[in-house]
């Protein structure tokens, strides 16, 4: 399997483990155009942190790898990388 496919595998668990957590009419879809903490996405700073540590842990089990996406959070001047589930899929591939 491919690293892109890899990454998308590990943020749609991580949908699903977040979706568990959303009312109904917030959950998101597992889909890569999917806004995630930008203009139509389901995501409150709640749902963010929750959704960015299971990606952090899956991508630990999955790569070996520690990616630490929550301090990116604290910098609040750059949320490019959260605008959509594809868009967060190319950030990690430099990541990892």
């Amino acid at each position: 399997m491919e690293k892109k496919e890899k990454i998308i595998r590990i943020l749609y668990e991580a949908i699903d483990k977040t979706n568990e957590l959303l009312p109904r009419g917030q959950k998101m879809e597992k889909k890569e155009d999917m806004p995630l903490f930008d203009k139509g996405g389901s995501l409150d700073s709640m749902g963010l942190i929750n959704f960015v540590i299971a990606v952090e842990q899956s991508t630990e089990e999955v790569f070996g790898k520690a990616i630490n996406l929550t301090v990116e959070i604290g910098n609040l001047k750059e949320y490019n990388w959260l605008r959509t589930v594809g868009v967060l899929a190319e950030y990690m591939g430099k990541l990892v």
